[in-house]
């Protein structure tokens, strides 16, 4: 039987299924029952399921923003320690202004200032 032949047989005898057949024990149609058991449930039954899966969808979003929220600190870190050393080497390179490094690399003078404060310290 293919997979049009089983949809067919499912639409037209769904009702009447009190368990899942053997050939239809899929990951493909398990949803399907899912749904179906669902659907048939008492409206408190329901109400209780739906519960459920809006507390479960709640912890899946917070664990979520908090992986999203790690990995963007985690980028900027980064992204900081590469402008860090970009303004360190050219520091060392000595080849133009500090205002002008500043500028090029986007930050504040002071910043290009502690940066070359800590090189001496080094």
């Amino acid at each position: 039987m293919d997979n049009k032949d089983k949809y067919l047989f499912l639409l037209k005898h769904m009702g009447k299924l009190k368990e899942i057949p053997v050939q239809f024990d899929t990951e493909e149609f398990r949803p399907i029952f899912e749904c179906a058991r669902i659907a048939n449930l008492k409206k408190e039954d329901y109400m209780l399921i739906d519960e459920e899966r809006t507390l479960e969808r709640r912890r899946e979003l917070v664990i979520e923003t908090a992986v999203n929220k790690a990995v963007e600190k985690a980028v900027e870190k980064e992204r900081k320690k590469g402008k860090e050393e970009a303004i360190t080497a050219l520091l060392q390179e000595d080849c133009m202004p500090i205002a002008r490094i500043a500028a090029v690399m986007r930050v504040e003078n002071e910043e290009v200032l502690r940066i070359k404060k800590s090189m001496a310290i080094a």
